[in-house]
């Protein structure tokens, strides 16, 4: 069966825009930011401004730091309205960064700003009606001038071969300004190898029995010392919290909770006094099984 006149029309628009797209930047990259941190391998930073659908409520503000060696996005929800000269010192930073836009869906309490953000610029670059926005934005911001649709365009095709599970999501505490922590989770480099057992605690947010022993043991399983189980609202999502300031570890037991959905994100709390915490949601028990044993 041939594929309809409308849809193949569609799609020779869409190749001629993002030829005529590439060959703009190809001739306007020589002045492009990013392009140049990109060929000397080094940090580039960006404002993401995020709304969501209700005019009543306030954007929420991001700092992303993208590392073109290791194709690496971090990307940092900062509290209230921070701005650059209230930050600590971090490489790449500069008055006229580039700022980017994501539309969100309307997001639950359960839901983490910068996890959500992430996702939503991921799945940009696989919308042909997006790359089609951007190509029309190419071109008419070469022809007056106008040089930040360059770097959305560039940074959208970088970020086509970042993996989902490689967006470091983080959510900054209110003295953010004054911490070291938005200096560590924007850093080119990572911290050391950890020394000791991943500590965690996996909470139930789906009221099933049995669903945080069933995770206990996959983390168990992959060497991460389980310390308590225990309740937690209801929720929809899996998102495993880097306690500590420490992304890996959440990464790492993201990975071995065998839930392709679940994501993981930065939100420090010493009170937690362990690692990682756990909040297992409704996603998790669809991965899981609804046979499991009973427990918390």
């Amino acid at each position: 069966m041939e594929p309809p006149r409308r849809a193949i029309a569609v799609e020779r628009s869409l190749a001629a825009l993002i030829l005529a797209a590439a060959a703009a930047a190809a001739w306007a990259t020589r002045d492009c930011e990013l392009s140049s941190h990109i060929q000397n391998g080094t940090p580039w930073l960006a404002w993401i401004e995020a709304r969501q659908p209700s005019r009543s409520l306030p954007p929420s503000f991001h700092l992303a730091a993208y590392d073109p060696v290791s194709r690496r996005l971090s990307i940092a929800h900062l509290p209230g309205k921070t701005k650059l000269n209230d930050l600590p010192p971090i490489e790449g930073s500069s008055a006229a960064m580039t700022h980017l836009r994501a539309d969100l869906p309307a997001l639950l309490e359960e839901d983490e700003p910068s996890v959500e953000t992430s996702r939503i610029l991921k799945a940009r670059t696989n919308s042909p009606r997006a790359w089609l926005s951007a190509a029309r934005a190419l071109i008419v911001g070469t022809l007056s001038g106008d040089g930040s649709p360059l770097e959305n365009f560039i940074f959208a095709l970088e970020l086509r071969s970042v993996r989902l599970e490689s967006l470091r999501a983080s959510r900054m505490p209110e003295n953010a300004g004054s911490s070291e922590l938005l200096g560590r989770v924007l850093a080119k480099d990572s911290l050391p190898t950890r020394q000791k057992a991943i500590t965690a605690e996996v909470l139930n947010g789906v009221g099933e029995a049995g669903l945080a022993s069933r995770a206990s043991k996959m983390l168990r399983l992959k060497g991460i010392d389980v310390m308590a189980m225990g309740g937690l609202s209801p929720r929809r999502r899996t998102l495993v919290y880097d306690r500590v300031g420490d992304f890996r570890r959440a990464a790492e037991a993201r990975d071995g909770l065998g839930c392709p959905s679940a994501r993981a994100a930065t939100r420090v709390d010493p009170s937690r006094a362990v690692d990682v915490s756990v909040a297992l949601g409704e996603d998790c028990a669809e991965a899981f099984g609804r046979a499991v044993a009973s427990g918390p």
